[in-house]
């Protein structure tokens, strides 16, 4: 019989959706050997990723914690969702009640996981009064994974259980086989594909898992969809971009090397003995490299010194810290450090209510967050005895709003909020908020900073209003200057600053509302682009250094926080980030090109204009509601 040639449509259009589907693959793997770290452009190739991701402890500890859960929770939730199929199946139960137990195990299949993240957050909080075990971390998450995959793998089974039938059994049993004997030698061997297929497919769910990890996750059991999650706010580093491309190199390999093993079984020629050798070969050199890659991230994972000094925890950005100054630390002091990753403000709160403040040792947040964590009860007033490198810290910098007798933090680093745009005819002394907001006057597209309180603060400042007022009608109107600005067919919306800086770079948008970082990462890809701290004034922001409120190693945390605050340490901070230091004692160590730039250390009169915020206390609730107005018309 002829074959039919298929319509011209229909070929394209299967073209296409492999294009969608292989495209952003095929686009990470080139970024993977940009040697542009921030990706906007071709830098050369370069395998400096690679190199760089073998020695990322923090990325290594990651893909060892997502192996393990995935591991022990496909096992476990195989065994027990095979079972139940099986009990399932067999079991002659009445119609209504094998339809009820079929909706429950359906249940999880069908409920969206954040419910089943609180549910199980709830029960832990329960069970941890009567067992430390329950603490999050790397139990928690398997129990937790097990939990939702253990019905994928039953409707698996069972649809394989079904395609079988009773008659093999029937069969087996009129041959005298024993119900056992019929079951191991019979349908076991049938039921192997479903099997492997409900592991398989549980497997995938727990490495892809993001929502239920994030709730029960702990200390030093993060996993790799958490961390790239924590790298939102910087950029996704080129370091993932690796990790990427050899986690689908090494699926592409596995897949089409067992379909050609597959294909060769039935053949008993030379080639096809030597293609099945060469595949097995293949197949093992693929997994001691997981297993090489597994065991580096553990190793990677610190643990009590031998003098016997606890490791400390802190919690922080991503990317926020020189990584050669995590060993340095551990050399002069002797003390283990572990990095925990957060990407925004809120989610660290929630992290520190959820999991509790007492798996933390130093947290580092922004200036606008303290009195909130005070009042929470989230963080110590610190013993400023213990910390002797406090005297190097600017003036500038001491006694500031967010903490006027320094109880309760020491600053980390700081910097401004600005305008990152491509105009050379645009002085940055001459810029405005209202050249930005203002419909009529806007040169072209831009995105607002998608950060509540920094942005209204810059609405009051528009308006040459106090960027801290605490009054009803000041914080309305400062929304209404947002809202016309929103209302412009120019404006993109709202971005994180790492996104607002690709897209000037990318040249999507004329201007962007970011931090002073990125936006010296950008000039330094691109020299047109210019920064500015527009002439009404903007906000002066501190992250600081703070002590979690039971903290478990609070000796571990000041030795940390002196160690940051040593002038050369402070230096290496400084010209490894790229933000201004508040450290005055670092100032003749930090490189005289970026402390000559006026995007990171500005001048007087543009400092003159600079405001630190404060909080708002009863205000808050009056910043949420003009928030939420911006947001949402």
């Amino acid at each position: 019989m002829s074959s039919r040639k298929l319509p011209w449509y229909v070929t394209a259009g299967a073209w296409l959706c492999l294009a969608l589907l292989f495209l952003p693959l095929l686009f990470v793997a080139v970024q993977s050997f940009n040697g542009n770290k921030l990706g906007q452009s071709w830098g050369g190739f370069s395998t400096q990723w690679y190199v760089n991701l073998w020695s990322n402890s923090t990325m290594l500890l990651g893909t060892w914690n997502t192996l393990v859960v995935a591991v022990v929770s496909t096992i476990l939730s195989t065994i027990c969702g095979t079972l139940l199929a099986i009990g399932f199946y067999r079991t002659p139960w009445p119609r209504r009640i094998k339809n009820a137990i079929h909706s429950l195990i359906e249940l999880p299949v069908v409920t969206p996981d954040i419910l089943i993240a609180v549910t199980l957050v709830g029960a832990y909080g329960v069970l941890r009064q009567f067992s430390s075990a329950f603490e999050p971390g790397l139990l928690t998450m398997i129990i937790g994974h097990t939990s939702f995959q253990i019905s994928f793998v039953t409707f698996v089974v069972l649809s394989r259980l079904v395609a079988i039938g009773p008659e093999q059994m029937e069969a087996a049993r009129d041959l005298y086989a024993s119900t056992f004997s019929a079951w191991r030698r019979v349908i076991l061997p049938q039921l192997t594909t479903g099997i492997v297929a409900g592991a398989l497919l549980a497997f995938t769910l727990s490495l892809d898992d993001f929502i239920i990890s994030f709730f029960v996750s702990g200390p030093r059991s993060q996993t790799l969809p958490l961390l790239i999650y924590a790298s939102l706010r910087r950029g996704l580093s080129p370091e993932i971009h690796a990790l990427s491309t050899l986690i689908v190199a090494f699926t592409l390999t596995g897949i089409l090397g067992a379909a050609l093993y597959n294909n060769t079984l039935s053949q008993t020629s030379r080639a096809a003995r030597i293609t099945r050798h060469g595949l097995r070969i293949l197949g093992i050199l693929l997994l001691a490299v997981v297993i090489a890659i597994a065991l580096k991230g553990r190793l990677s994972r610190p643990v009590e010194s031998a003098e016997g000094k606890q490791v400390v925890t802190v919690l922080m950005y991503s990317e926020y810290i020189d990584p050669d100054m995590l060993t340095e630390f551990t050399q002069k002091t002797g003390y283990p450090i572990q990095l925990e990753l957060y990407e925004a403000q809120e989610e660290m709160i929630g992290k520190l209510q959820a999991s509790g403040a007492g798996q933390y040792d130093v947290i580092v947040a922004s200036d606008v967050m303290i009195a909130q964590m005070v009042n929470l009860g989230l963080i110590q007033a610190m013993d400023s005895g213990k910390i002797p490198n406090r005297i190097n810290i600017s003036p500038r910098f001491l006694g500031a709003p967010y903490d006027p007798n320094n109880r309760y933090t020491w600053p980390y680093l700081w910097g401004t909020t600005g305008i990152l745009y491509r105009d050379s005819t645009m002085n940055p002394d001459s810029m405005s908020w209202v050249s930005l907001f203002d419909p009529a006057r806007v040169k072209g597209p831009f995105v607002m900073l998608d950060e509540s309180r920094t942005l209204l603060s810059i609405g009051l400042n528009t308006l040459r209003l106090d960027p801290n007022s605490k009054k009803p009608n000041d914080i309305r109107n400062a929304a209404n200057v947002l809202l016309t600005a929103k209302s412009s067919p120019r404006c993109l919306g709202f971005d994180g600053s790492a996104i607002g800086r690709d897209k000037v770079l990318a040249k999507v948008t004329y201007a962007s509302v970011v931090f002073n970082g990125e936006a010296m990462a950008a000039i330094g890809e691109d020299s047109t682009l210019q920064f500015s701290i527009p002439k009404e004034g903007s906000s002066i922001w501190v992250d600081l250094m703070t002590l979690s409120a039971t903290a478990p190693n609070p000796a571990g945390g000041y030795a940390f926080i002196n160690y940051i605050l040593d002038a050369e340490a402070g230096a290496k901070l400084a010209n490894y980030i790229q933000y201004g230091s508040p450290n005055q004692a670092s100032l003749p160590f930090i490189t005289p090109e970026d402390l000559d730039n006026p995007v990171i250390y500005p001048d007087s009169s543009i400092m003159a204009r600079l405001e630190f915020l404060s909080d708002p206390g009863s205000a808050a609730r009056l910043f949420d509601e003009a928030w939420t107005t911006v947001k949402s018309r």
